[in-house]
């Protein structure tokens, strides 16, 4: 299966992960000789770099990148893979630096040009992440992860169309990488075509029959489509071969929901809360649970616990305000529509909100004061 080199990031069918000149340098033993050429040394901290790279000694591969510089300051390969490393450990700006360097010294490295993509992208510089992939397959064509990533990024933008057409790309450059039928299912599946992204979870699993995350996501699908019992299945698979997926034990929660089987949805709610306290939407999806048992205080409390996990996130307020309007709590209504308005305030929807509660306390000026702000953001009745 063609996959990443994991210093480079040039593609490799090795089960070492490396291409086949990484591979050389790594090779090499890393010793004392009485060679002095500079070509050597170079690659002898290279080498070195590499091998604490392998390890995850980030700070002592550093250290031998920048000794193969100040051998040969236009090494491009110790630039990119000084790059790579600031990549990995968040720090983006540098990683950029050292990939423009490398760029500098070789126009023509692709798998350079991609992994500066995969920075911006981390930076949210989606557009200029979309311009360096399309460098990389300007330069060559066939560097399947240029289109990969692309697509990635393109998914992001909500550009899902654009994406299908990258991870095809993908998928004709290599058919039989499971994870490329997962990119392109997944788009599919967020412009609505189900059947059709069941068909590429189905040609992934043929690849892998062990995919956690391609039975989960052929579970959602399987969900839009109301075969509840079948998207369970899915989940089922998917938790026995990793038990701590925890978005697998959120959609088992939401299938059994659907069912109406509110107890064991909320026990899975309850193992993803185990699993990742500090998961937002499993907060939401208690949430809704309990207003369909009709437990309306403990749905309350499940969107506080949301709000204090992110205090500025406008839908915890909204929600909560919903169910303090369905139990009659007209101002801890209005109170929680006016923090949503102080975090969005160009969404329409608070305001009609809130002017329904004021129309309940009987403050008819002021809720017509909301009705027309909203209006006038676009609301339409």
């Amino acid at each position: 299966m063609l996959s990443n080199c994991k210093k480079c990031g040039h593609p490799t069918s090795d089960d070492s992960g490396l291409c086949e000149k990484c591979s050389e340098i790594i090779s090499n033993k890393a010793k004392d000789t009485n060679d002095n050429k500079t070509s050597n040394d170079v690659n002898l901290w290279l080498n070195k770099g590499l091998a604490f790279d392998e390890q995850g000694k980030y700070g002592e591969a550093l250290q031998c990148y920048d000794k193969a510089i100040e051998l040969d300051p236009k090494f491009a390969l110790a630039w990119s893979n000084k790059g790579n490393i600031f990549r990995r450990i968040g720090k983006y700006n540098d990683s950029i630096y050292c990939f423009d360097k490398a760029i500098e010294l070789d126009l023509k490295l692709a798998p350079v040009w991609s992994n500066k993509g995969l920075v911006l992208d981390e930076l949210g510089r989606y557009h200029e992440a979309i311009a360096c992939y399309d460098k990389a397959i300007e330069i060559d064509p066939n560097f399947i992860y240029a289109s990969y990533n692309k697509g990635n990024t393109l998914g992001r933008l909500g550009r899902d169309t654009e994406a299908l057409e990258c991870y095809e790309r993908a998928i004709e450059l290599d058919p039989n990488d499971p994870t490329n039928w997962l990119n392109k299912g997944n788009t599919l599946g967020r412009l609505g075509m189900y059947n059709e992204a069941i068909e590429c979870y189905n040609k992934a699993l043929e690849l892998d029959p062990n995919y956690p995350s391609v039975l989960s996501n052929k579970g959602n699908m399987l969900n839009e489509l109301g075969r509840h019992n079948e998207a369970l299945e899915c989940y089922d698979r998917a938790i026995e071969l990793d038990p701590k997926f925890a978005l697998a034990w959120s959609n088992k929660g939401i299938a059994l929901g659907k069912l109406g089987n509110y107890i064991e949805s909320l026990k899975c709610f309850d193992k993803v809360v185990e699993l990742d306290p500090e998961s937002v939407h499993v907060y939401s999806a208690r949430a809704f649970t309990y207003i369909q048992m009709k437990e309306y205080e403990k749905a309350i409390q499940e969107w506080t616990k949301q709000i204090e996990l992110i205090p500025d996130y406008p839908l915890g307020y909204y929600n909560r305000g919903c169910i303090y309007m369905e139990i009659g709590q007209y101002e801890k209504a209005v109170s929680n529509y006016n923090k949503v308005i102080g975090i969005e305030p160009n969404f329409p929807e608070p305001f009609i909100k809130k002017g329904e509660a004021l129309e309940k306390l009987g403050r008819y000026a002021e809720a017509k004061e909301c009705f027309d702000v909203a209006k006038s953001l676009g609301y339409k009745e």
